[in-house]
């Protein structure tokens, strides 16, 4: 298809990869979408903690992201410890209250030891915030917040390799 491409160039046709190959490639198994979306922002807000694998230049070791449902905005919070995870939570609801006069109605969550606390669920009922759980390790379940992690981790990452930064300075990307 190339005019002028020399002879000894061979250009061979792209063959479909086996089975094996195409699934052994796929980065997760593919689940229905939600049918349950929020008709207003703030009814429904997915968080999950990210434990990056290095501490960072500056010590902060886990992400908090907060994604609307309704909205499909997105927060992220840098923490040193998850014990700070309650501390953010709750700067994220008066946030919610005071600069758009909205209240959360419910907080979906993984079910890890960060959101199972007994601050944490004093928190949501000070509040009137209904929780939902979804099984730990079940990552479908709470997939709004997992597929919100893994967008900002491949994004963070690409600008941290185009900036030649090292792997403890993913903080500032």
């Amino acid at each position: 298809m190339v005019k002028g491409a020399p002879k000894l160039i061979t250009i061979l046709t792209a063959k479909k990869p086996c089975e094996a190959c195409a699934k052994g490639k796929m980065p997760s198994c593919s689940f229905p979408p939600s049918v349950s979306r929020a008709m207003k922002p703030f009814q429904i807000v997915h968080s999950d903690l990210k434990d990056m694998i290095k501490r960072s230049f500056n010590g902060y070791h886990y992400v908090l992201t907060i994604l609307d449902d309704f909205m499909s905005h997105a927060w992220s919070f840098n923490l040193k410890k998850k014990s700070d995870t309650i501390i953010h939570a709750q700067q994220f609801v008066a946030y919610a209250k005071n600069q758009h006069n909205a209240s959360i109605g419910t907080w979906h969550f993984d079910g890890r030891t960060e959101f199972l606390n007994d601050a944490f669920k004093t928190m949501l009922r000070d509040n009137g915030i209904l929780s939902e759980t979804s099984m730990s390790y079940m990552h479908q379940q709470n997939g709004c917040a997992k597929c919100l992690n893994r967008t900002i981790m491949d994004k963070a990452q690409s600008m941290r390799f185009c900036a030649c930064l090292t792997d403890t300075m993913w903080e500032f990307s």
